[in-house]
């Protein structure tokens, strides 16, 4: 009984030591792009609003209220997602599932830092599993064809050039 009731203990411990290192803040510049094709995906905002990624680029920016790196990279995306409005869609992310996140922090963290563009509560991990997001932030950038431009732990300085 001690034994069984030691393997659960251990393998909860284990289970979130994984999701804790998963959530961690990223270091800037510790992820290399990679190519793949992304045409076709969807998904729904938090206004329940659904998005297709086809013909236009598009920038997700993979964050979490307390994250503190995550923070100090808001004001340039918020800066890029109203430059490049015409030619390149944002999106906000916050992977986790119901009881992981803090919705209030969630919910305040988007006031309290100017997030303009659509907010997506990835609680399913399906759009953090596809772009195989580990850290935070993680920021995503998709061309106009679908490809992946850029997967970095910053706002890339050459974003317009990636459309």
């Amino acid at each position: 009984m001690v034994d069984k009731f030691l393997g659960r203990a251990v393998a909860a411990a284990v289970a979130a030591a994984v999701v804790l290192l998963a959530a961690s803040c990223a270091s800037r510049g510790d992820i290399a792009p990679a190519p793949s094709n992304h045409i076709g995906m969807q998904f729904v905002d938090d206004a329940g609003i659904s998005h297709e990624v086809r013909g236009k680029a598009a920038t997700f920016v993979f964050w979490q209220p307390w994250c503190a790196t995550c923070r100090e990279e808001a004001p340039a995306a918020v800066a890029a997602s109203v430059e490049l409005a015409d030619s390149m869609s944002f999106y906000g992310v916050v992977s986790g599932p119901d009881g992981s996140v803090d919705e209030d922090l969630y919910l305040k963290s988007i006031d309290e830092l100017g997030l303009s563009y659509p907010q997506v509560r990835d609680k399913d991990l399906a759009l953090a599993k596809r772009f195989s997001v580990k850290k935070t932030p993680t920021i995503i950038v998709i061309d106009s064809a679908g490809l992946l431009r850029f997967k970095g732990s910053h706002m890339p300085e050459n974003l317009a050039s990636m459309k």
